[in-house]
């Protein structure tokens, strides 16, 4: 298998080796939220880093999956509104 470097860091072919993993801290979950289904309808995946300071790589495939994302995301808001 090729190994991902920065010089082929935007091949998308190409599989990322395993990595060490770093714990952070724990996560609990103690509830679900009220209006859990009309809440879930806000959340839109967006595979694009919207955060200053952190840039996307050069994936072509990017764009259209946020795109359909988008429109996954629209298409489940509209059908909670009925």
């Amino acid at each position: 298998m090729n190994r991902l470097t920065t010089q082929n860091l935007n091949q998308e072919s190409i599989g990322w080796q395993a990595a060490a993993a770093n714990e952070f801290g724990t996560i609990e979950l103690t509830s679900v939220m009220p209006d859990n289904d009309a809440e879930q309808r806000h959340i839109i995946f967006d595979p694009i880093p919207r955060v200053d300071g952190i840039e996307p790589s050069e994936d072509p495939l990017l764009d259209p999956r946020a795109a359909v994302y988008l429109m996954s995301g629209r298409r489940r808001r509209a059908q909670g509104a009925r």
